[in-house]
């Protein structure tokens, strides 16, 4: 258990409080985790603007019948 402080361990928390404790740990510090963090939030937004991008040009270019 976690003794006397009323916290629990972190392998004893759930999956959303264990990713909260990451967050705000990454958040907080200047360490491997924010640049870890900052990476990921990074690489999510390119690949979400370049879908996007992708997804609007080829609405823009007229198909061939049949294909």
């Amino acid at each position: 258990m976690a003794g006397s402080t009323g916290q629990a361990e972190p392998w004893e928390a759930g999956r959303f409080a264990r990713i909260t404790q990451w967050w705000s740990r990454a958040l907080g510090s200047d360490g491997y985790e924010r640049h870890t963090a900052l990476l990921i939030g990074k690489s999510t937004l390119a690949a979400t603007l370049a879908w996007v991008i992708a997804a609007n040009l080829s609405a823009l270019v007229p198909r061939k019948p049949g294909s």
